[in-house]
């Protein structure tokens, strides 16, 4: 019998985490089952209510508010809240919203323009998804109800921050979601089985589950078991920990051997604990040092040998902290470090209550650690899991301190994570390895009323409430016996490890080097001058910190990840989703060896090399670099590890890799292969570094950098005169307002199709014939080359010569084209003032030459940043020292930059992202907006414009005459396809197929362009596209010799009247299969796929892909532009009869 009650905005969201929680809420009511009772999730709504209750007094002493009384009967309160907005009131306080079985009670509804704008008060500290679908279902109401669709909603936040959101970036996600939630309760649809999920933490039927999971005897019971485990072991007729145990043949379980090995072993000890209740350990360490390669360190080889002055490390944290005076979240509260002086047992607490305490606490934490195990050499500081490494690294970009300090500990080993030891040693009878489930193995207990780190957050908000010492102190004790626990634990593995194992001894400790000394002090002095300036606001102060050493800073976790790797086994890297684990040899391509002759590899031997790898989420593509995972740096280790690798081809379907390997002779002697990859870490130039550090040495002084200044103080551009915003975009008219611009910047936004290249270079060409200096500066060679051809082949064709030089390192030649030279030679001469375009690199035109007494003296006019969306802020700073104005081309919707780290402010931000903030398109008084697209028929541009450039984007009159001709009727427009497969992730053999019957009907049918030209339609005027390169290669197979075939990136800047699309994947559980929902989903891709058409756009594409389950607020806007296309589906069948 199906449940009456309403759907409300929390139905939705649990909908769309477990349907089992939905089936139980609306169709299958439990009888009888103990709801979960959480302390933890109690201080969560009272913090929330008190928040609530501030806000809304402190709103009521400046505003009249409306407010609907809750403890009057629902329709009561619908009727009050219809009377309020029918009136217009201002605001009103707990409004009740209902349109058919849906009902929401948003905190605030705050009339707008048109439209009441829904609010909600919450006390975290940051934008969640949960808080995106509950206005999404508060619009739904507004707009169902009285037939107001709300243009934007908002977020107080528990800083008071408002977090304001566009719903035509979310709304379409959630129509989709609360669709099937509907269709899934009128459907009465039974889930018979619980998975575990996010929400099991925090839902009410916890334990019930639990108990169903345990007399079933679930899979889901065996420890560090996965749900692609469970899913292959139920395919294979396994369905239970007992069936498991007694699994006799590996073969049988359908899983990689060596994990299915230790998942039996595992299971055989679980079960018998629960017949005997006798705790038991089975050692693996030979097993699993079996299967990894024998150069890296695993389990107990990681233990060092004990010493009497090691450190036993434990931190207490508190999420829910917000500092009064920083409007800053999360808080570190407790660092606990245990050890022994002369051997009398001593603890060493760092404690904080608010982000200034928490600072110094970290700074003199970080300190001991330094002084004590330089001190005494042979200590090491252990602790157990991963949390308090990732913390520190966390604390250290956070506070941009002590980073080379923590950065020596890592390097030099000092940290040692007892779980990894455990892990790669021991399997336990317990069904988790948390430190107070193994605790009853070395007979430690917490003796204490704080006895679980849950335990502690509910004690730490306690003691916020009211500063009692004995809270505080049951607190501190807590943290004390964890310590004490771990130093427990280390004993207890030394006393069960195997006889004859060295116990690991870390490499000879680095000292931080001069060089680094130097930088730290060098940072500060700038550090200090930013802060001096009174005109700098506190944003930009962040943004301009964090643009310090970028370059440096910006590979610095990469590099914590690159060492953390080497230290990784296989299996590990089978987690690791960027990395690749458990290398098998497969084959090696004979004709593929061959002895190189020069250079520093000579004497070494190129071979190409095909490894298959076990099932697993890999996002490494053909152009990473990577590196073998048992070396790092091949001068420093035996001969036989010298080898380099590169990727030669990924095949994820078929899990396997064909690597290019670069062999030493003894390498190649002891035919060495790798058993695992790992990301390389990409060489940064100082040079862009160094420029920025002398602009900041600079930047106090009056009148300096004013172009600079004002990009980065995001004001409008500055003119010499009144310039008309609404004149049309004409290369004449944006060549004058450049020349009008008064030391100042402009950004150029051109869209898919509105010919930026072609506008630069006839704007550059009117330039330099009124004499200005030009600089271009891109990120890519690939990107100068063309627009440097263009440049040059409009000057040669209106017979203007100029004379320009380009740097690029290893250029065959000497020309491009008839007015530019090319210095390809390192070092070379070249006076500045015999050109006037120059075009580089951030290194060729941030250097010296270039920048000398740029502060006063320009060396050109203008510096054009083409596809400034894929460069930093530190180039355009440091390309632009030397120029009096700045003109930024490019497009933040269309493929973006590549990002590494996380900087200060907004220093990691791209030059556009950094000017648009979350705007799609540029202002009028901000830049120039290319506003006609010379491409798309208008029913493909249409659906571009309204998504991704706010209406704003207009085909030229003549593109609706693009027609693809069937039978005399025209074929254009956007088609979506869904072939409902099952089970394909990056490779789609059904998808292909149906893709060759469009392409082979198309073929030989009419294609009428703009001007009237009819032509047959060939492979030329067909792309073919796929996010994934098996899919890409198979459909190269299944084509034709002359087809043109790719990724989307191949194919930005390009155009062809039809452009087909294969997303291959079938449904969400194949998402991390093929590169993870970042990728999968990336908006922009999806602008530029369905942008290269110039008539008719076709999209394979399964919608059960939209039922993702989004964990960030990027992947409800990145799902929100593919739930749109729903309105462009077309039945496979039909479409394919239209098109025969």
């Amino acid at each position: 019998m199906v449940n009456k009650k309403n759907i409300s905005a929390y139905s939705v969201l649990d909908f769309n985490q477990c349907n089992y929680k939905t089936t139980l809420d609306f169709i299958r009511p439990p009888k009888d089952f103990k709801p979960l009772v959480d302390p933890w999730l109690e201080i969560i709504r009272k913090i929330g209510i008190e928040h609530e209750n501030n806000y809304i007094s402190k709103l009521n002493k400046k505003l009249k508010i409306t407010t609907i009384d809750d403890s009057k009967s629902i329709e009561e309160r619908k009727e009050l809240t219809k009377k309020a907005i029918i009136s217009g009131d201002e605001i009103i306080y707990q409004g009740f919203l209902q349109h058919e079985r849906l009902n929401g009670i948003p905190d605030l509804l705050i009339k707008k323009e048109g439209y009441y704008q829904p609010c909600d008060i919450k006390s975290s500290f940051s934008l969640k998804t949960d808080n995106i679908i509950q206005l999404c279902h508060y619009a739904y109401l507004l707009k169902n109800q009285f037939d107001l669709m709300p243009k934007t909603g908002k977020i107080i936040l528990r800083d008071e921050s408002e977090q304001e959101i566009n719903f035509s970036k979310f709304y379409d996600y959630y129509l989709h979601i609360s669709n099937n939630l509907k269709n899934f309760i009128e459907s009465e649809t039974i889930i018979e089985d619980p998975v575990k999920c996010s929400l099991c933490s925090k839902c009410r039927y916890k334990l019930l589950c639990e108990g169903i999971w345990d007399k079933s005897d679930h899979l889901n019971q065996v420890s560090n078991i996965s749900k692609s485990q469970i899913k292959t072991l139920k395919q294979n007729g396994i369905n239970t920990l007992e069936d498991l145990s007694t699994i006799s043949s590996l073969k049988d379980t359908g899983l990689n051997p060596d994990s299915g090995y230790f998942l039996i072993e595992q299971a055989k000890l679980q079960i018998n604990y629960k017949k005997t209740k006798k705790l038991d350990f089975k050692i693996i360490f030979e097993e699993k040092r079996r299967i990894i390669d024998e150069h890296i360190p695993i389990g107990f080889e990681l233990l060092p040998k004990k010493d009497v002055n090691d450190l036993f490390f434990d931190i207490e944290g508190y999420p829910m902290y917000l500092d009064p005076k920083t409007s800053e979240s999360g808080l570190e509260y407790l660092f606990g470090v245990y050890f022994r002086i002369f051997n009398k047992p001593t603890f060493k607490k760092f404690l904080s209550v608010n982000h200034e305490e928490e600072k110094k606490s970290f700074e003199e934490l970080v300190d001991f650690f330094y002084n004590h195990t330089e001190k005494f050499k042979n200590a090491s500081i252990y602790h157990y899991g991963s949390y308090e490494i990732t913390a520190l690294k966390k604390l250290s970009e956070k506070y941009e301190s002590k980073y080379r300090e923590l950065d020596q500990l890592l390097r030099n080993n000092k940290f040692v994570d007892l779980y990894k030891i455990i892990k790669d040693s021991l399997l336990l009878s317990t069904s988790d390895y948390k430190l107070k489930t193994i605790e009853k193995f070395y007979n430690f207990s917490h003796d204490s009323d704080v006895s679980s780190g849950e335990d502690s957050l509910v004690a730490f908000e306690k003691y916020l409430d009211s500063n009692s010492e004995e809270i505080l102190k049951e607190i501190i004790k807590y943290n004390k016996l964890d310590c004490e626990s771990t130093e427990k634990l280390r004993d207890w593995i030394i006393s069960i490890k195997p006889k004859g194992l060295k116990p690991f001894s870390p490499p000879p400790l680095k000292e931080i080097s001069d060089r680094a000394k130097e930088r730290i002090i060098e940072e500060k002095e700038i550090f200090n001058s930013i802060d001096q300036n009174v005109e700098i606001e506190n944003e930009l102060n962040s943004t301009l910190k964090g643009l310090t050493n970028y370059g440096y800073k910006e590979l610095r976790p990469k590099w914590w990840e690159y060492f953390e790797n080497l230290k990784k086994d296989e299996e590990e890297l089978v987690d690791d989703s960027n990395s690749i684990g458990l290398l098998k040899f497969h084959n090696e391509d004979p004709n593929s060896r061959e002895e190189i002759q020069t250079g520093r590899m000579r004497g070494w031997v190129k071979k190409t090399v095909t490894f298959s790898y076990p099932k697993q989420i890999v996002k490494l593509k053909i152009q990473d670099g990577i590196e073998d995972s048992n070396q790092s740096e091949l001068s420093d280790l035996p001969d036989s590890k010298k080898v380099a690798i590169s990727i030669n081809e990924i095949d994820y379907l078929n899990s396997s890799i064909t690597l290019d390997m670069f062999c030493h002779p003894e390498a190649e002697k002891a035919n060495y292969f790798p058993t695992g990859i790992i990301p390389a870490v990409n060489y940064f130039d100082r040079v862009v570094d160094n420029a920025v550090k002398k602009f900041f040495n600079k930047y106090n002084e009056q009148n300096s950098f004013p172009a600079i200044k004002d990009f980065l103080d995001k004001k409008d551009p500055k003119y010499k005169n009144n310039i008309n915003y609404e004149s049309s975009e004409s290369i004449e008219n944006i060549t004058e307002r450049i020349e009008s611009l008064n030391n100042s910047y402009l950004f150029i936004q051109g869209p898919p199709g509105t010919g930026k290249t072609y506008i630069s270079s006839r704007v550059i060409i009117n330039l330099l014939k009124k004499n200005y200096k030009i600089a271009i500066l891109c990120n890519s060679h690939n990107a100068i080359i063309n627009l440097l051809n263009s440049v040059d082949d409009y000057a040669q064709e209106i017979n203007f010569e100029f004379n320009g030089i380009y740097r690029r390192s290893g250029h065959q030649y000497d020309k491009l084209g008839k007015n530019i030279t090319v210095k390809n030679t390192t070092p070379f001469s070249y006076e500045i003032k015999d050109y006037n375009l120059y075009a580089g690199t951030g290194a060729f035109l941030s250097s010296t030459k270039f920048i000398e007494d740029s502060e006063v003296n320009k060396n050109y006019d203008y510096i054009f940043f083409d596809e400034a969306g894929q460069l930093s802020l530190s180039h355009v700073i440091a390309g632009s020292m030397a120029s009096k104005n700045i003109i930024l081309v490019g497009d933040h919707m269309q493929l973006p930059k590549p990002k590494t780290g996380k900087q200060e402010g907004n220093a990691s931000l791209s030059p556009v992202e950094y000017i648009m903030e979350d705007k799609n398109t540029i202002a009028d008084s901000r830049g120039i907006f290319l506003n006609k697209t010379y491409r798309m028929h208008d029913n493909i541009s249409n659906y571009i414009s309204e998504n991704f450039y706010e209406n704003r984007l207009k085909p030229d009159i003549n593109n609706d005459k693009q027609n693809i001709i069937i039978e005399k009727n025209p074929l254009n427009g956007i088609y979506l396809i869904d072939l409902n497969h099952e089970d394909f992730s990056v490779q789609n053999e059904i998808e292909a197929d149906y893709l060759k019957k469009i392409y082979d009907n198309l073929l030989g049918k009419f294609w009428i362009d703009k001007n009237h030209n009819r032509k047959l339609l060939t492979e030329e005027d067909i792309l073919v596209i796929s996010p994934f390169n098996a899919q890409v290669n198979l459909l190269k197979d299944k084509l034709y010799k002359n087809s043109r075939v790719g990724t989307v990136d191949i194919f930005q800047g390009q155009e062809a009247p039809i452009v087909l699309t294969s997303y291959s994947t079938s449904d969400p559980e194949n998402i991390g299969f093929s590169r993870g929902s970042d990728f999968f989903f990336d908006f922009r891709r999806l602008n530029v796929s369905i942008s290269r058409a110039r008539s008719l756009s076709v999209i394979l594409f399964n919608k059960e892909l939209l039922n993702y389950n989004c964990s960030t607020i990027d992947d409800i806007e990145r799902i929100n532009y593919f739930c749109k296309l729903k309105a462009y589906e077309k039945d496979p069948m039909d479409f394919m009869n239209l098109i025969r």
